[in-house]
């Protein structure tokens, strides 16, 4: 009730953060749920260490954690007992498939995926070097 009456916004936490986002979109309370999304997207390896069951986390907040985490932090998680990290992966694979860019390409030395949309910015440390008809690399 404070944090609805604006008295006291509850601070935030790795060891409370799950909680108040589940009891925030239970309650509708659309910038509780955003603020508490932004701060696991920021410390996501800190919040899958957690002894919490994830599974309580719907698939709208999930797709909201997704669309925070970019893809290089999701690629660099630590989740050994696989709380969140396939779930978002997969939200995540979605949501490339369905923005601009509908193709999912391979790298054929790292085998990393991309999109189209990242083959100018994508760089892969195991290709070959290749120097073009114009001299560059």
């Amino acid at each position: 009730m404070d944090y609805i009456k604006n008295i006291n916004k509850p601070s935030l936490e790795i060891k409370n953060v799950i909680s108040i986002l589940i009891s925030a979109d239970f309650l509708v309370m659309k910038h509780l749920v955003e603020r508490c999304i932004e701060f696991m997207a920021g410390s996501l390896n800190d919040v899958v260490r957690l002894p919490i069951d994830m599974s309580c986390m719907n698939d709208r907040l999930l797709s909201l954690l997704t669309s925070k985490v970019p893809i290089d932090l999701l690629a660099n998680i630590k989740d050994k007992r696989d709380k969140l990290e396939s779930r978002l992966y997969q939200r995540k694979v979605e949501s490339l498939l369905t923005s601009r860019a509908k193709k999912l390409l391979l790298c054929s030395q790292c085998k990393k995926l991309y999109t189209e949309e990242m083959v100018t910015r994508a760089i892969c440390y195991e290709a070959k070097v290749f120097v073009d008809f114009r001299g560059e690399i």
